[in-house]
């Protein structure tokens, strides 16, 4: 079971997430790649960058301590407004999308997926690839991957030690865990999957989308973006063991980080506690 969520007045004042603005856009958004992850949304990545695309959002870009600590908290907040929306809530737009996208020509992989139709409304500009798998093949690779992630002691009581690490799991949680998949992504992985891909269908126009395997390569997916094929063999990327790699280095840097804050703070207790033990001795003198 994933850690709970602290109050939203609370998460302010303990994990601030400090950033300099993005400037206004100065490019369009160009494609919007809406499969959920373990659907080549990495390999996808790779082939945008080879084709001279600019800045392509991924959900690597959340634990990347390169990366402010924002878009964590801006998607967790973004999630709760569409799984959990209150009275007071408008509709997620263009302008809560643009704190986090604003320097990004392309997009793919979760969290952002999660808001397929969100983005496509937001953007009506760009492009729209769904980036499919094989339901039993993706289901068998989220079971072995992100699946574990809430039983994880790095997703667990650690999270509330270290900020990035907070709004990263807070992030994974509030969109794709609960959000999607109720909880248990074994039980219900494969029709979560199947709805999600039939909801970006259902709000793209079929002159804008492209439904896209890994297996199909260069050609659709150049035909589409209106570009030359390139010379190099297509890229492949992320599967099981590189994701783990990956995920174990940044459990890694964020869990030492987490033991470091932890000692400071018992340290900071213990010294508060001494002085004020002296202070109530000295006082009864």
């Amino acid at each position: 079971m994933a850690p709970p969520a602290l109050p939203a007045l609370i998460e302010d004042i303990l994990y601030p997430c400090p950033h300099e603005p993005l400037p206004p856009r100065t490019k369009p958004m160009r494609v919007l790649c809406l499969g959920l992850s373990r659907s080549g949304t990495d390999s996808l990545r790779r082939a945008l960058y080879m084709l001279g695309f600019s800045h392509v959002w991924h959900g690597f870009n959340l634990p990347d301590p390169s990366y402010s600590a924002l878009p964590g908290k801006i998607f967790t907040r973004l999630a709760r407004r569409k799984f959990s929306p209150g009275s007071n809530d408008q509709p997620i737009s263009r302008e809560d999308f643009e704190v986090v996208l604003a320097d990004c020509d392309a997009v793919t992989d979760t969290p952002a997926a999660i808001f397929a139709p969100e983005l496509i409304a937001a953007y009506p500009e760009a492009k729209v690839i769904l980036n499919v798998r094989d339901t039993e093949a993706w289901h068998k690779s989220m079971v072995s991957t992100l699946a574990s992630l809430p039983g994880n002691i790095n997703y667990g009581w650690l999270i509330y030690f270290q900020h990035r690490l907070y709004w990263t799991a807070r992030s994974f949680f509030e969109t794709t865990y609960y959000g999607i998949f109720d909880g248990d992504i074994e039980r219900t992985g494969k029709e979560a999957y199947e709805r999600h891909s039939e909801s970006v269908r259902n709000a793209t126009e079929p002159e804008r989308l492209l439904e896209w395997r890994v297996e199909d390569g260069w050609g659709p997916l150049c035909e589409f973006l209106d570009v030359e094929i390139p010379d190099e063999e297509f890229p492949h990327g992320n599967n099981g063991e590189e994701f783990q790699r990956r995920l174990e280095h940044f459990k890694k840097v964020y869990r030492h980080q987490a033991y470091q804050n932890i000692f400071g703070l018992t340290g900071a207790v213990v010294a508060v506690a001494a002085f004020t033990y002296s202070w109530y001795a000295r006082m009864r003198r």
